[in-house]
């Protein structure tokens, strides 16, 4: 597999492995590659129940080993449904889908170029991206996984938001989320 013919996003692991959730112009599918940073090999991670593979997206690897897929943009150009949450184990090296509230009236809409960073909270804070050219809406928002049904919190901003901005970067540190460029 050649770097021309994938295009992903990484997401390393306390293991001492990256991961890499990749797609391919002739399969729909998203695959995992695992690359062993003391040995430097390849190798696949398990492909079933794996999801469409998808660009834009955000990767966020959490205390547990779980890699949360948030957005994105399919091979056909639709937006990846922001309540079907796809995650990888890299501890049992397979795919779940997330279960969401399904009362929740907070559902974002889809969104690309985003970013999203883990708090202490088990929460993925998501920022900024856009959704069919226009900035996303609402432009902060808060997954919660505190439970095994994860749910969108929307935040009440009192000072004001940055500029909608997209294909930033964010972190978290000091319970703040830093975001630049």
């Amino acid at each position: 597999m050649s770097p021309q013919q994938h295009e992903g996003f990484q997401a390393e692991s306390y293991d001492g492995k990256i991961y890499l959730f990749v797609g391919s112009e002739s399969d729909d599918l998203g695959r995992i590659i695992i690359l062993n940073t003391e040995d430097l090999t390849w190798a696949p991670g398990e492909y079933i129940n794996s999801p469409l593979a998808r660009y834009g997206y955000t990767a966020t690897l959490t205390k547990d080993g779980l890699i949360i897929y948030i957005g994105g943009v399919y091979r056909d150009g639709s937006y990846a449904n922001m309540n079907e949450i796809p995650i990888y184990d890299t501890i049992e090296d397979n795919w779940s889908n997330s279960i969401m509230n399904a009362n929740e009236e907070i559902i974002p809409k889809g969104r690309q170029m985003h970013s999203a960073t883990l708090s202490e909270y088990d929460t993925i804070i998501v920022y900024g991206g856009y959704y069919y050219e226009v900035s996303s809406n609402p432009e902060l928002i808060i997954l919660d996984m505190s439970s095994q049904i994860f749910n969108w919190i929307q935040p009440t901003v009192t000072n004001g938001l940055i500029e909608p901005r997209w294909g930033h970067t964010s972190t978290y540190i000091y319970s703040q989320m830093i975001v630049a460029f």
